[in-house]
């Protein structure tokens, strides 16, 4: 289940559950049981990456209001139907503004999900820093190789610390 915007950039995209998916509240998935289906799509774009190790990401932001492209593709078959996201009647902004608010928060949310791959990146390279060393000190390596190592993998610590509370 797809929604996009009339220009064909997706917005969000869901999945029907697996035998596999264990985590019910993992994420919402499209239903997938024969006959009558009702999905609610929450009119927010798709979070950001998951930050490893903890599994938290940052929601996206609200959708403005529009015409939108809802696809549903079941085996081959693909059915498409258009949708309006309507403003609130208590919202007082203009359709400028609410465009122009959804494009700042997307910016911001790209920023978000391009900071969390770095910090993803960071953790996985302090997991190698740190086998390395371990494996530097088991092959009785240099003192001095050992100390590069772990006070690298210490670097990478403190920018991680910049961006995010590690563990």
């Amino acid at each position: 289940l797809t929604f996009a915007r009339p220009d064909g950039t997706v917005v969000r995209s869901f999945t029907s559950r697996t035998e596999d998916d264990k985590d019910p509240a993992a994420e919402l998935r499209a239903p997938a049981e024969p006959g009558w289906n009702r999905f609610v799509w929450d009119l927010m774009w798709a979070p950001t990456t998951k930050i490893d190790g903890s599994g938290e990401s940052f929601e996206g932001p609200f959708v403005a209001p529009g015409t939108y492209t809802v696809t549903l593709k079941v085996g081959d078959e693909t059915l498409t139907q258009d949708l309006t996201v309507v403003k609130p009647a208590n919202r007082p902004a203009s359709q400028a503004d609410l465009d122009a608010q959804e494009a700042l928060l997307l910016k911001i949310h790209r920023q978000l999900d391009r900071t969390v791959g770095g910090i993803n990146r960071m953790r996985d390279l302090r997991v190698q820093l740190d086998d390395r060393a371990t494996r530097a000190e088991k092959q009785n390596a240099t003192d001095d190789l050992v100390t590069s190592v772990k006070g690298l993998r210490d670097e990478v610590l403190e920018i991680e610390k910049e961006l995010n509370v590690p563990d």
